[in-house]
């Protein structure tokens, strides 16, 4: 009897092993999936300021309010400098077509230099207006 229970004991322990596995492979799975996203979203004013180390461009499905299948936008990942304030993961995703196209020319001559990049909004919406300044480090 004795020895049945410490079988059932050792079975159940490999079945949670095997289970244990899957979950973290599903996880894992889940994960390279939906990569996090940190989208540069604020109520307007706001305002932005970091240093750019690298970016790079990729697309991202959005969910709008008037799309709810949602729908792709084009989105510029910016790593920021380890130093400069942010909330969260060492990026950030810009997905406004307008600020895409005013930042992305500046993006060469400035990444790794140690300049900081300046973004302001006001509006809310279709209509917010941005603004984008360089600052260039102090000696």
């Amino acid at each position: 009897m004795v020895l049945q229970l410490v079988r059932n004991l050792i079975r159940t322990i490999f079945e949670l092993r095997s289970e244990n596995e899957q979950l973290r492979a599903r996880v894992a799975e889940l994960e390279r999936a939906a990569p996090a996203r940190r989208t540069m979203k604020a109520r307007s004013p706001a305002d932005w300021r970091f240093r750019v180390i690298r970016w790079e461009v990729s697309e991202q499905t959005i969910y709008p309010r008037d799309l709810p299948a949602g729908k792709v936008v084009p989105n510029l990942r910016i790593y920021i400098h380890p130093d400069d304030p942010n909330e969260g993961a060492p990026y950030w995703d810009i997905t406004s077509k307008r600020v895409i196209a005013m930042l992305e020319p500046l993006l060469p001559h400035i990444a790794g230099t140690g300049a900081y990049v300046r973004i302001r909004k006001d509006g809310d919406g279709r209509t917010s207006q941005f603004s984008i300044s360089v600052e260039q480090p102090k000696p």
